[in-house]
């Protein structure tokens, strides 16, 4: 059945009143003689047969029938099984085609997932929609219950013209009195669809009022629509609630809206594109406002709906009451081709409600990508502790919620990120002038934020601190009750440093509301700072991030020995030290640490943590290790640790005495050198004797030579004596043989008797006088 979706009122064609009228002058008389006791039948078989009774053969159809010819609450068992309706036709007696229902009926299967009644193998084999409640809204109204089976498959394919249009898989009328009533429990209703009408899974027609609860159910893959001829819409892609002309409540628990369309676009002769509402749910308003409606939906998950106009998830022209009581609260992945990606609201003088519920995902073409609240005089929308996330608004206006004409309290809410919706990376909420509409008010603050503490700041290098991650509190430092946090308990979380490293991080916000990690600062720099970041939150500004100032460590160096010591002058002294932090407690790895006792040094790396030094100074000496620190260290000096250098013992040795022979009297060289003996080191200075006992020469130990002339004949022994100086002990050089000859005393046996007489020199003369006589050397006598 059509309804004006404005108004709720259920219009029937003109040309079927009369057999309306027929229908119910024989019910009534059918059911007047009868006592009202409710009766229970059991169905037997599968296929879809009528003959007229259930007995121990008996059909759904056949069940069906029996219970509308037996006045009173009636109760149908369907065992498990796949029951396809075959018998098609149009008849509004349950013979033929879908199954008319006319009286009170509970309908209880097996099993949401094993009993199953369709209208086909798939819609499009449908022969008609699966149930009509109270055909034309004929009766008064009265109870219908269905519970643990599932509804799909079915098409209805009538036409506009024929008022019959709405539902999909059923149609629901709370009747002329407005006391029926629908429950459904652990029901799906899938793969249903109209060619020309609303409510693809299913429609609620509320003329006069009523009650439907739903629980556990699941409405997916349906589909509302009509011809791109006609200038109507198929609205409410899972299921429709026409406007009520009476009290109405509908209680939607823990159920699932997924996956249905309503996506019809149309161009009206005036030019204006109109697109179908409602993808997952389309609900009307009042015909007054004086009527009272009571709608809520709890813990109920709307995902995956697409409308070709607004409202992708849910659109209402009733105030509503949303939240997470019994369930998830979450609209995600919905999609508008006009405004209102997850939710459209147009409800004047009434109120919405929302609490804990997720919007994430949702997009609208135009305005509002999570929430757009249309104009409507007085309209109200409340919202808090819920959580925008990546919702978009390709129209530039309210990625998370966009408003006008209405006023909107959206305090409290986390806009996926911390610096709050005025601007990304959050989600947005805006208030969108209209020309012909006032503005509306929008108050969003404070808003939920994620803040990020430090237990200590400042820092030192190495030092370590906890980090607390909370939603504690919000933009205004007012406290948040841990019992508001449903939606962002349980989120990732995920962490980044700068200027130290992160362990021991919480990678999901915790049932308390926090997550933690630890920091070790290792490097003293500006800029150091942690992050904590839940969905879109930035890494540079906003609560989430924490600047730490990190200050150079001071360090203490020490030696720890010193060997040998004592030690020798010249000798390579090997000292071991150690830099450690004095908070906290550690070892420092860096830079480099010179060791010194005022005149010698060596420089080693903290690394290497010892280095050689050459002591130059005898007598008792003083070490220092001291290191310079660097960029994330303060230096420090040891305390002085005593150190002795003794002499250094030499080593004397001649080299060459030359000549070898000698005579007396003669100069002979003697060439020597002096060293330090191992392990001591360096160039000895003083003066050096020569001496063969008797004689002696002293020169410098730098001469490495002293001419030493011998005045005594025979085989001698030198020997060169080093002094000593004020580094070096003095030494004597091993004997070495020398023999020093006397020269020989000239005895003459022959005197010239010729006096050479001089030539008188002349040019051609040659001298002609020469000695005749030659020295014979003497003989030796003993």
């Amino acid at each position: 059945m059509q309804t004006q979706f404005t108004n709720g009122i259920r219009r029937n064609a003109n040309w079927r009143m009369g057999l309306l009228a027929l229908f119910i002058a024989m019910v009534t008389w059918l059911a007047a003689p009868q006592a009202a006791l409710a009766a229970t039948f059991t169905v037997t078989k599968t296929p879809d047969t009528n003959d007229g009774a259930c007995n121990a053969d008996c059909s759904l159809r056949e069940a069906i029938i029996a219970a509308n010819a037996a006045p009173g609450a009636d109760v149908i068992t369907l065992p498990a099984g796949t029951y396809t309706l075959s018998r098609s036709g149009v008849d509004n007696t349950a013979a033929n085609g879908d199954l008319d229902v006319t009286d009170a009926l509970t309908i209880n299967g097996a099993g949401q997932g094993t009993t199953i009644i369709q209208a086909g193998t798939s819609s499009a084999m449908a022969i008609d929609r699966i149930f009509s409640f109270n055909p034309f809204g004929s009766a008064a109204g009265f109870a219908v219950s269905l519970n643990n089976l599932t509804i799909r498959n079915g098409k209805n394919s009538n036409a506009f013209a024929t008022q019959e249009n709405d539902g999909g898989c059923f149609d629901f009328d709370g009747g002329t009195a407005g006391t029926g009533s629908l429950s459904l429990t652990n029901v799906t209703v899938s793969n249903c669809e109209t060619v020309d009408g609303s409510g693809g899974g299913f429609v609620i027609f509320f003329p006069a009022g009523g009650t439907a609860i739903l629980n556990n159910i699941t409405v997916q893959n349906n589909l509302a629509h009509r011809p791109a001829a006609t200038t109507g819409l198929g609205n409410g892609g899972g299921f429709m609630v026409s406007g009520a002309g009476g009290p109405a409540t509908l209680t939607i628990n823990n159920s699932l809206i997924d996956n249905n369309r309503a996506l019809d676009v149309v161009t009206t002769s005036g030019g204006a594109v109109l697109g179908a509402i409602g993808g997952g749910i389309a609900i009307g308003g009042p015909n007054n406002p004086a009527i009272s409606l009571n709608y809520q939906i709890h813990g109920t998950r709307i995902t995956n709906n697409q409308a070709g106009g607004e409202g992708g998830g849910i659109n209402s022209r009733a105030g509503l009451t949303i939240d997470n009581v019994g369930g998830t609260a979450l609209f995600s992945n919905n999609q508008a081709g006009k405004d209102g990606g997850a939710l459209w609201l147009r409800h004047p003088s009434q109120t919405t409600t929302i609490s804990k519920v997720t919007f994430t995902n949702n997009g609208a073409v135009n305005l509002g990508g999570g929430i757009r609240s249309s104009n409507g005089d007085g309209q109200i929308l409340n919202i808090s502790f819920s959580r925008f996330a990546n919702n978009t608004a390709a129209g530039g206006k309210g990625s998370g919620l966009s408003t006008y004409a209405a006023v909107v309290n959206a305090a409290n809410n986390w806009w996926s990120c911390s610096t709050g919706p005025t601007a990304a990376p959050c989600d947005t909420a805006q208030i969108d002038i209209d020309n012909t509409n006032p503005a509306g008010t929008l108050n969003f603050m404070p808003w939920l934020r994620l803040n990020l503490t430090a237990a200590t700041n400042p820092l030192v290098t190495g030092q370590s601190t906890g980090l607390t991650a909370d939603f504690l509190t919000n933009s205004n430092n007012g406290a948040v009750a841990l019992s508001n946090l449903d939606v962002l308990l349980g989120l990732p979380v995920t962490w980044s440093s700068v200027g130290g490293t992160l362990s021991g991080q919480h990678t999901t916000i915790q049932a308390n509301g926090t997550a933690t990690a630890n920091y070790q600062a290792t490097a003293a720099a500006a800029g150091n700072h942690a992050v904590a970041k839940v969905d879109n939150d930035g890494t540079t500004t906003g609560s989430n991030v924490r600047s730490l100032t990190v200050n150079k460590a001071n360090t203490t160096a020490t030696i720890s020995a010193d060997t040998p010591d004592p030690s020798l002058f010249g000798q390579v002294v090997t000292v071991n030290y150690n830099v450690t932090v004095n908070t906290p407690t550690g070892n420092v790895t860096t830079g480099n640490v010179t060791v010194s006792d005022g005149v010698n040094s060596c420089t080693g790396t903290v690394a290497a943590g010892t280095c050689n030094i050459a002591l130059s100074t005898v007598g008792a000496r003083t070490l220092t290790a001291t290191y310079a620190g660097d960029a994330n260290f303060n230096g420090s000096t040891s305390a002085g640790i005593a150190h002795t250098v003794n002499k250094a013992d030499t080593t004397t040795t001649i080299t060459a005495d030359t000549p070898d022979p000698s005579t007396v009297g003669q100069a002979v060289t003697v060439n020597f050198s002096v060293v330090a003996s191992a392990p001591g080191a360096g160039t000895p200075t003083g003066n050096v004797t020569v001496s063969d006992g008797v004689d002696s020469c002293t020169t410098t130990a730098a001469a490495g030579t002293c001419n030493l002339t011998l005045t005594t004949a025979g085989a001698r022994t030198l020997t060169v004596t080093y002094a000593g100086d004020s580094n070096f002990n003095g030494s004597t050089s091993a004997g070495a043989d020398h023999t020093v000859i006397t020269p020989p005393t000239a005895t003459p046996t022959d005197t010239p008797t010729n006096t050479p007489v001089p030539p008188t020199a002349t040019p051609t003369d040659t001298p002609t006088n020469t000695p005749t006589n030659t020295p014979v050397p003497p003989t030796a006598t003993p």
